[in-house]
């Protein structure tokens, strides 16, 4: 979407949009990849009971070639977190990755950051990121497998609403229940996001 544009959910005009690999290469973020992308050919799944699957599931697990993207961990200089997991970058532009609809700009207005910033966080926000399901079967594995690449001692950055069985998940997983910082909608300026 150009600078110029509206969209038609009442987004503000002016939102560019940008995905990480552009970010990559205009110098606006850092990425360590840590497994390339792979393909695979999926088999037909075998359905226990086939008269009573929906045609959907049926079409969604049938075989042919797949494809995982590459993984990795993404360090964004100088970004701003708001509305719980959109990203605004140094250069004011939106991260396409921390959008539902990357097409889509955020359809409510930003309010001004708050007076204190962060100096490095870890995010875990995304789209899914209030679903317990998507905490624990994405994002925390994520966070296990990125060990290494993180900060030892930064705030992990969680959904207010999610904040009790998300530092539960944490603290089950070894990571110090302490490091949970709960987001809300109001924009929180981070120096060094990972």
């Amino acid at each position: 979407m150009r600078a110029d544009q509206t969209d038609s959910a009442g987004g503000a005009a002016g939102e560019e949009i940008v995905s990480l690999a552009d970010a990559v290469g205009d110098g606006l973020a850092e990425l360590e990849v840590l497994r390339p992308a792979s393909t695979w050919i999926r088999r037909t799944a075998r359905l226990v009971n086939p008269e009573a699957a929906d045609p959907g599931a049926v079409r969604t697990y049938r075989a042919g070639p797949s494809s995982l993207p590459a993984e990795g961990v993404a360090t964004l200089p100088d970004a701003t977190i708001f509305l719980d997991r959109w990203v605004r970058l140094a250069d004011g532009r939106l991260l396409a990755e921390s959008l539902k609809n990357p097409s889509l700009p955020p359809a409510q207005p930003e309010r001004p950051p708050l007076p204190t910033a962060l100096e490095t966080a870890i995010s875990i926000l995304k789209p899914g990121a209030r679903n317990y399901g998507h905490v624990l079967a994405e994002m925390l594995p994520k966070l296990l497998l990125d060990r290494g690449l993180l900060p030892d001692c930064a705030p992990i950055l969680v959904h207010r609403a999610t904040q009790a069985w998300t530092t539960q998940m944490l603290a089950a997983a070894g990571f110090d229940p302490a490091r949970a910082h709960p987001l809300g909608r109001r924009p929180v300026r981070v120096e060094r996001l990972v």
